[in-house]
């Protein structure tokens, strides 16, 4: 009898123990909750290629505590920029401030949104990582490749034709322009005998002139533009404040419309 008494306890204890197992892998213990992100910020807004800026994120709540950052940046098309950053403080916390550094990336300028995220440490019930991250949240920044060197910039202009500057328009047209940071336009251009030109062109003999761009001390870009060349006539150089050589437009005719490259971006 207490054979019998004593099977039928192991087999009800069996039985118990694969409900509950059963019953286990059903219904696995729920994960905590993502990490919660109230704030995130950029000590700097403006960063030239290869500097850093601080990025610090403020959590409300992680229950199972930062393990790690996450920044994705990307330009105005959506297309990553390629910067890197570094988790600085912040793992293993629950609340509170953590901070990680974004570098921007060398030869890029532009507009860079930042997709600011934490990611935190949890294990599913079978031990293998489930790491849930925050809701991102962007930063906006300005990139520049380089900083243009204040100073005259000179501008060696010529003419094949003996006639000045006809770029877009068949007796002159725009000169050189230059659009600075703060949206102030600069131009130069060589005068020619048939109109009056727009802007303050630089005299001469309508075959060559020469004339400055003065970009003042702390502006953060220069872009430079060319208005096209409608005769194929047209070249220039454009020398630093220095008198370094930054650009040479070719032969007659052979720089079109479009942005000229002063600063060099893969540097």
């Amino acid at each position: 009898m207490k054979n019998r008494i004593y099977i039928f306890i192991v087999l009800l204890s069996v039985l118990i123990t694969a409900c509950v197992d059963d019953f286990q892998d059903a219904n696995p213990p729920r994960l905590l909750d993502a990490p919660a992100v109230v704030t995130v910020s950029s000590s700097e807004t403006i960063l030239f290629g290869g500097e850093s800026t601080v990025i610090t994120i403020s959590v409300s709540d992680a229950p199972a505590g930062i393990d790690s950052v996450a920044i994705e940046d990307t330009d105005d098309l959506g297309i990553a920029v390629g910067g890197t950053y570094v988790f600085v403080s912040g793992q293993g916390i629950t609340q509170g401030e953590v901070v990680a550094e974004y570098t921007a990336p060398m030869g890029f300028s532009g507009s860079v949104e930042l997709a600011v995220s934490v990611v935190d440490a949890q294990l599913d019930d079978k031990g293998k990582k489930a790491s849930k991250s925050s809701v991102p949240r962007t930063v906006l920044l300005q990139v520049f490749c380089a900083q243009p060197d204040a100073g005259d910039y000179r501008v060696v202009m010529h003419d094949s034709f003996d006639d000045g500057w006809q770029t877009n328009d068949a007796n002159g047209g725009d000169g050189l322009q230059v659009t600075l940071f703060d949206g102030t336009v600069l131009e130069v251009g060589m005068c020619n005998p048939y109109v009056a030109s727009a802007f303050d062109c630089a005299p001469g003999d309508f075959s060559d002139a020469e004339d400055v761009i003065t970009i003042p001390v702390g502006t953060l870009s220069a872009e430079w533009y060319f208005p096209g060349d409608r005769y194929g006539e047209i070249s220039f150089e454009i020398y630093s404040p220095t008198d370094e050589l930054l650009f040479a437009s070719g032969a007659p005719g052979e720089t079109g419309e479009g942005s000229v490259q002063v600063i060099d971006c893969d540097m």
